[in-house]
């Protein structure tokens, strides 16, 4: 007769350790994984934004996409059924929504969702987690009266193919949330309702260019100590532009192509670093400065 033998604690103790180590050295991997394909995944996000703002140009003069309008919306699609005056406000996002068919692609995967109020085409077509660098491709130069009183800024209409440096000249990054924000708006700038950063982003010497900007980046804004708590990974000190791929933020160039980049490389022709204040940045070299067309 064959006598079966049982394991002994011992045995089943280094079993069980064997398989925590194994655990323990698999599960990091699993995470940055799962990190990665949500990296691709936002790269893969901007790539589409971009085509979609190129293709509004081709049906549109060439001209880039405003980084808001005021015109006619369809309002069905946007899902938007409470009161609004004939002609409607509409920010980008809107106003490339037919050409990105969805704006789910508005949401970051490596951030948390916006809280979803008004519905998934209201919601991330006016809180949108990347941002338009407006101050080159929608320049503001001055302002409008429409027919209801309501006072606006108008845009210049900047041709894609005027661009001298379209694959170096910056048209969206990753945004902050503005569910993380201390209020859902953002800033407010001009004569009028005009809540321009919730939906787009500011160059780090913003200040030395021809168009209504926040700040430049760096310390000592009101955007940075009350609006965005000084939270660096919101991009309190960086214009509302926001670090979340391993540190680097995901941009789509003015060509199309999508890269990641550190806030340095972002930064450069300018004398930025973490810990400067937005008073004290300046342009440096301008044929390095990819936030303006130059």
């Amino acid at each position: 007769m064959i006598r079966k033998r049982a394991f002994t604690l011992i045995e089943l103790l280094v079993v069980i350790a064997i398989i925590a180590i194994l655990a323990a050295i698999l599960f990091p991997v699993f995470a940055q994984a799962k990190i990665a394909a949500k990296g691709a995944a936002s790269i893969s996000n901007s790539k589409q934004i971009v085509l979609a703002a190129q293709m509004y140009s081709a049906d549109y003069n060439d001209y880039a996409v405003p980084d808001e309008d005021w015109l006619n919306v369809n309002k069905d699609m946007l899902g938007y059924s409470w009161g609004v005056p004939p002609d409607c406000w509409a920010p980008w996002g809107w106003l490339i929504l037919p050409y990105v068919k969805t704006a789910a692609l508005y949401q970051d995967p490596l951030t948390k969702p916006a809280n979803n109020v008004w519905g998934l085409s209201v919601t991330y077509s006016e809180y949108p987690e990347y941002g338009y660098n407006y101050a080159t491709w929608s320049p503001w130069f001055g302002a409008t009266t429409l027919k209801w009183g309501q006072n606006v800024w108008d845009r210049a209409e900047v041709s894609l193919t005027s661009v001298a440096r379209p694959a170096n000249t910056v048209m969206f990054t990753s945004k902050f949330n503005w569910d993380d924000s201390e209020t859902d708006w953002w800033w407010w700038w001009g004569p009028g309702t005009m809540w321009v950063g919730k939906y787009n982003v500011d160059g780090p010497d913003c200040n030395d260019i021809p168009s209504i900007c926040m700040n430049n980046w760096g310390t000592g804004t009101w955007l940075a100590d009350y609006i965005l708590e000084d939270k660096p990974t919101n991009g309190a000190f960086t214009g509302g532009v926001t670090f979340r791929k391993a540190g680097q933020a995901v941009v789509a160039w003015g060509d199309g192509h999508v890269t990641t980049q550190p806030a340095g490389s972002l930064a450069a022709g300018t004398n930025w670093n973490p810990n400067i204040a937005a008073s004290a940045l300046v342009m440096l070299d301008w044929s390095k400065y990819q936030w303006w067309i130059n």
